[in-house]
C-alpha cells in the first residue's frame, strides 16, 4: 500500500475509532455475562448460550485484526 502520509494518518484515526467501538461492545457483553452468571432463567441464560461464545470470539478476532492493521499502518 502506497498512500500519502495524510491518508495513512486518517486511516489510523478511523481504525482506532473502529477498534474502540469493538472493545466497548466486548466489555458490555462480558459485563452482562458476569451480571447474570447465577441466573435462574428457565431458558438458556446468556453465560450458557453458545451464541455468547460465538459473538465474544468473533469480537476478539476482529479486535486482534484491527490492532494488527493499526500497527501495520503506524509502521
Amino acid at each position: 500500500m502506497n498512500l500519502p502520509l495524510n491518508d495513512i494518518l486518517l486511516e489510523i484515526e478511523e481504525k482506532e475509532m473502529d477498534l474502540k467501538s469493538f472493545v466497548t461492545a466486548r466489555e458490555i457483553i462480558r459485563n452482562r455475562v458476569l451480571e447474570v452468571t447465577d441466573s435462574q432463567c428457565a431458558l438458556t441464560p446468556l453465560p450458557h448460550w453458545s451464541g455468547t461464545d460465538a459473538v465474544l470470539g468473533s469480537l476478539d478476532l476482529a479486535i486482534h485484526a484491527m490492532e494488527r492493521t493499526i500497527n501495520e499502518l503506524k509502521s
